[in-house]
């Protein structure tokens, strides 16, 4: 086997750990996620704390299987631009149609007009926006894997000018990159049978998911899934490979679906006039999670839910101020329908 190597995937991974929240003041930058991944969404601007250069627009809604996905890029965009306003009434009380605080015994949290917990709704939402789409309808996907001479190359022993990897090998690795870029130690080896609580992005609930008892033994399934595939490629045995792929396909895919459904039913089971804050916390969760439900995989290059499914639920959360428990226990009942969980 050649070199392994996925570190042109590991700096927009940990972007997402630097940005994942509010600073405790809005005046230390509100910051650092709406003056460097706003613009550097857009491609405009580079986070002035990296210079790896590596731009997370570019790779969101992306995949090369579905293509630029352009209204959804412009969800995370309105989000970030949303920041303004969170920005400009950081102190005071939320309300519905103006941003500000809401507070309980638990958290206090800052909401847009919307009621959205805005750094909430747009890292989990990156987690199958970027993450997911780019391992499961992108970097595994025979649009790269296959793409102009990568096969024949592959078969040929044919290296990436002046690499010691084949370019299929490197696009593997980089979806690997995608899932375990925030682990401390990539190399060790109980990866895949001790996934750890760390980082900001799909690794965290992957742990998560592997806890649940209906989940038991997803994290090995995934790295048993991501080793042999690798294995295959160094074989040239691509019936192998592709067997694989399907398997990561619908195993990550899971992890989404499930992290949906966790955060509806949370909500709903909140009692909202003691904890609306810890309420809306995970109702903004939820709401990433379903916005992510598009990027996902069911082993045939088909999501568990489309596009235009994931909008029409998307319609239904607005506004956190007048959502319908009703209504979010059918939207976690026809997830765990789809996924048969």
């Amino acid at each position: 086997m050649t070199s392994i190597f996925f570190a042109d995937s590991n700096p927009k991974i940990r972007k997402l750990k630097d940005n994942k929240s509010y600073p405790v003041q809005p005046k230390s930058g509100l910051s650092l996620v709406k003056r460097g991944t706003s613009k550097y969404f857009e491609g405009r601007m580079r986070f002035p704390f990296n210079a790896s250069g590596k731009k997370i627009g570019s790779k969101t809604a992306a995949g090369c299987s579905h293509g630029p996905l352009s209204q959804t890029q412009q969800r995370f965009k309105d989000m970030l631009s949303d920041y303004d306003d969170v920005k400009a009434n950081w102190t005071a009380t939320a309300t519905n149609g103006s941003a500000g605080l809401i507070t309980d015994a638990n958290r206090t949290i800052n909401v847009n007009a919307k009621g959205w917990e805005l750094d909430q709704t747009y890292i989990k939402g990156i987690i199958g926006g970027m993450c997911v789409d780019q391992i499961v309808n992108n970097y595994l996907d025979p649009c790269q894997l296959d793409s102009g001479t990568r096969r024949a190359d592959n078969d040929n022993g044919v290296l990436a000018s002046g690499k010691n990897y084949t370019d299929m090998e490197h696009k593997w690795d980089e979806a690997f990159g995608y899932m375990y870029g925030q682990d401390a130690d990539p190399t060790r080896a109980d990866l895949g049978t001790n996934p750890v609580k760390t980082g900001t992005t799909l690794y965290k609930y992957l742990y998560s998911v592997n806890g649940q008892a209906a989940h038991a033994g997803i994290s090995s399934r995934i790295f048993d899934a991501f080793k042999l595939g690798r294995a295959a490629i160094v074989a040239k045995n691509y019936e192998v490979r592709d067997e694989q792929i399907k398997i990561l396909a619908v195993e990550i895919s899971k992890i989404v679906g499930q992290k949906a459904v966790n955060y509806l039913e949370g909500y709903v089971a909140t009692d909202k006039a003691v904890s609306p804050a810890d309420a809306i916390h995970d109702l903004s969760e939820g709401y990433g999670f379903i916005l992510s439900l598009m990027f996902t995989n069911d082993g045939t290059g088909s999501p568990y839910f489309s596009e235009a499914e994931v909008n029409t639920m998307l319609s239904k959360l607005s506004n956190f101020w007048t959502v319908s428990d009703v209504e979010l226990t059918q939207m976690a009942n026809d997830i765990k329908g789809r996924f048969n969980f």
